[in-house]
Formats: C-alpha cells, sequence, structure tokens
C-alpha cells in the first residue's frame, strides 16, 4: 500500500478507530513502540545511550584479536537512529561516536577492508550532513582533533585511511583547507 493510499484510507477512520490502529501498532511492533515513546517524549539522551550500547556491542565482536563486527549492522543502527529525527547535532554526534568507537577499538582488534571502507563512508556521510545542516566547522574541527596523530584515537592504520579519504573527498567536494 502507498503512503498516499493509507492516507486515503485513514481519512475515513474516526479518531477511536485511529487511536485503536495506534495502540495495536504499539503493541504489536517494537519499533513503532520506540518511536511512539521518543514522539511523546522526546530524550535524544536516551535514545543515544541505547544507540551506543548497541554499537559498542557490535564493535566488541571479535574472534582471536580479529573484528567479526559487521558495518551492516553498524549501518542499520545508524539508520534507525536517523529515523528518530533527533535533530541535526545529535545525528552529527552519532555518526562521530562511530568513527570515535572505531578508532578506539582498533587498540586491541584488526578490522577487516570492508570495515574500515565502511567506517570512512561513515565519515563521509557526517561530512555531508555537516555541510547540508550548517556545522561543517564543527564537522572538520572534530575530524581534526580524532584524526590527529596524537589524538590517542587513533594509531594505526585505520587513522591513516581516514585522513587520506576524508582529503579526497574535501577535494571532490572543492573544500581546500591549509591545515590538512
Amino acid at each position: 500500500m502507498s503512503r498516499t493510499a493509507l492516507r486515503r484510507e485513514l481519512a475515513t477512520f474516526d479518531r477511536d478507530q485511529l487511536a485503536r490502529i495506534i495502540l495495536d501498532i504499539y503493541d504489536c511492533n517494537k519499533a513503532a513502540k520506540d518511536y511512539l515513546e521518543f514522539f511523546l517524549n522526546p530524550d535524544v539522551g536516551k535514545l543515544r545511550a541505547k544507540f551506543d550500547r548497541a554499537l559498542f556491542k557490535e564493535l566488541k565482536r571479535s574472534k582471536w584479536g580479529n573484528s567479526k563486527a559487521r558495518i551492516s549492522v553498524i549501518r542499520r543502527l545508524l539508520k534507525d537512529f536517523l529515523g528518530f529525527q533527533p535533530g541535526a547535532e545529535a545525528v552529527h554526534d552519532a555518526m562521530l561516536g562511530v568513527i570515535v568507537a572505531a578508532l578506539a577499538e582498533e587498540h586491541y582488534l584488526d578490522y577487516p577492508k570492508t570495515m574500515t571502507e565502511g567506517v570512512a563512508g561513515i565519515m563521509e556521510q557526517m561530512v555531508d550532513h555537516a555541510f547540508a545542516n550548517g556545522l561543517p566547522e564543527k564537522a572538520l574541527a572534530d575530524l581534526d582533533r580524532i584524526l590527529a596523530p596524537d589524538s590517542g584515537y587513533a594509531t594505526g592504520h585505520m587513522r591513516r585511511f581516514l585522513t587520506s579519504r576524508l582529503n579526497e573527498f574535501l577535494a571532490e567536494k572543492g573544500i581546500h583547507r591549509s591545515a590538512r
């Protein structure tokens, strides 16, 4: 059913019927329950804490020092977080949190190439989002801070790869920075 068809159908319902449908959806679907709870009581901190727990759980997946984290799961977690529309700054912080957490775990785990490239993709998505929402200085300053060689977050391959990808990405966008 299309969104338009659903809207037309819902327009024929009275207030009690709509309330019953919403309550049924609330009872039957965990994602809908989470969304409605956030809609009625928008607590971005609580939502972010839930996102962080799931992110760290995924990043901790490993076997014998090799990361078994799945970038597809991390992207889905991020997409679910974005679906709540928590605000531009919260979205920026969540994307930055993915990068920081991945860099922090690199001290202990070896990431496969797909994970490193996936985190780079999230970084590029974060920069695009920042430019679209008036946060470019914040995004670039945050990336400079965490990708600095002495940041403590990043000492390995991922830092070098992300720095290189960021420079290429900014050059493609026509953004030239002397600090880089």
